[in-house]
């Protein structure tokens, strides 16, 4: 087994997972929301569910040797489109092949022809120009419901729920969600359930971030919809005879390696914020 093997799989594995254990927390807390009737913020959850499941969906083909080439000098295409990613309106476009450049357009064919080599009876540019259609849709829906303050301002009362176009946009961001994130991550179940590179190192990744993921969800007492639940079995099932490997450390090391820098960073930002509302009470 090579170093490169190594450090290409290990640092595919921590962006897959991360993507996928965020998706999976996002549907469950949309779930629980819609069970307990808080409606404006289920609708938005359960977009961020599914722009999660769909960075998740990307990141089975970020470390594809097509997208290491330059996009333009100081940037190949796998950096560019992590910048696209990084932007929901942006994100949308790319997905949905709408205003976009020359060059964005020709990452958007790579990224297809990278889809195509991992499951060629999928016609990728309908899937994602579909996949695209439905963001904007739940995106538009968010902005409308949760960022618009006259409508907020009314949630108390109760001829405002009885609206029947406010109780679409509830019901349907409830059942797409169920349906649109099962089917996008389904792909995901797919790619690990072939014989990739390193299969059985992910694999022991899988098996530890799921367990954390339940963790989270009963401390949180998050319910799971049935869709997700049937989901996250299958999942399970395909790590639970995972032995840990022997050399496991050297993979977990190339993890860490590649995304300590990125973590501090995150938690230093963290850490500053919690710092600046500790000490808000000493502002004048």
């Amino acid at each position: 087994m090579s170093y490169l093997d190594f450090e290409t799989e290990g640092r595919k594995c921590i962006e897959i997972h991360s993507h996928l254990s965020t998706s999976l927390y996002d549907w469950a807390v949309a779930h629980t929301l819609f069970q307990q009737q808080v409606l404006c913020w289920s609708t938005t959850v359960a977009y961020y569910a599914m722009v999660h499941g769909i960075r998740t969906l990307f990141s089975l083909i970020e470390f594809d040797r097509k997208l290491q080439s330059k996009f333009r000098p100081n940037q190949t295409k796998k950096q560019r489109l992590r910048a696209i990613a990084k932007f929901h309106s942006q994100f949308c476009s790319f997905l949905e092949d709408r205003d976009l450049n020359a060059n964005d357009r020709v990452l958007r064919d790579t990224c297809i022809e990278c889809f195509k080599e991992h499951f060629p009876r999928v016609d990728w540019s309908l899937f994602i120009s579909r996949i695209g259609r439905i963001l904007v849709a739940h995106k538009e829906a968010r902005n409308a419901e949760t960022y618009e303050h006259f409508v907020v301002a009314h949630h108390g009362r109760g001829y405002h729920f009885e609206s029947p176009f406010l109780d679409t946009i509830f019901r349907e961001s409830e059942k797409n969600a169920n349906r649109y994130i099962a089917e996008i991550l389904s792909y995901v179940h797919q790619y690990y359930e072939r014989e990739i590179p390193l299969r059985k190192y992910h694999l022991w990744h899988l098996k530890d971030e799921l367990w954390w993921l339940e963790k989270t969800l009963e401390k949180e007492k998050l319910q799971m919809s049935n869709e997700m639940r049937v989901f996250l079995n299958l999942m399970k099932n395909l790590a639970k005879d995972m032995e840990k490997p022997v050399d496991y450390q050297d993979f977990e090391n190339e993890m860490d390696m590649k995304y300590y820098t990125n973590k501090g960073e995150a938690y230093r930002k963290i850490r500053e914020a919690a710092e600046r509302l500790t000490h808000l009470k000493g502002i004048r």
